[in-house]
């Protein structure tokens, strides 16, 4: 089944709020690139492999995903910051994942539920980063 978790499928081959910006919303702050620096599921921490990375580049709507030695795969977003945990929608065709984030200065935490949702349907939204089948993702935004 192709969802847009293939995205952070492709993340897991790689291991074997707002704080101090008063004036920008969430949306604004999440532009540019975002870096990979690590990753949890299942309560196990993954690091990055050397010479590997994955970044996440959002503009506009659009998130651009490129992994290392593979092509850059784009997906749309929403976000919905007066939910608590914080929302964040991707969707890739009929491909979904709902799920939560948060945002910290030049930190971003995303996490997504393990479960399939199937074509058409995302797979239950987590209710916080410590919920069982839940992967993190661990973000530093890119140095210019």
């Amino acid at each position: 089944m192709r969802k847009t978790g293939r995205l952070f499928a492709a993340a897991l081959l790689l291991v074997a709020g707002l704080v101090g910006c008063d004036s920008k919303t969430d949306k604004e702050s999440l532009q540019g690139n975002w870096v990979l620096t690590g990753m949890s599921a299942g309560g196990k921490t993954m690091p990055v492999n050397d010479g590997q990375s994955v970044v996440f580049s959002f503009s506009g709507d659009k998130l651009t995903t490129q992994e290392t030695g593979k092509p850059a795969e784009e997906s749309s977003f929403k976000i919905d910051p007066n939910q608590s945990p914080k929302h964040i929608n991707l969707a890739k065709g009929k491909d979904m994942d709902d799920g939560i984030y948060a945002l910290e200065g030049d930190t971003l935490k995303i996490a997504f539920n393990f479960q399939a949702g199937g074509p058409g349907k995302a797979s239950p939204r987590p209710t916080s980063f410590e919920d069982k089948g839940v992967m993190t993702l661990n973000f530093k935004r890119e140095k210019k």
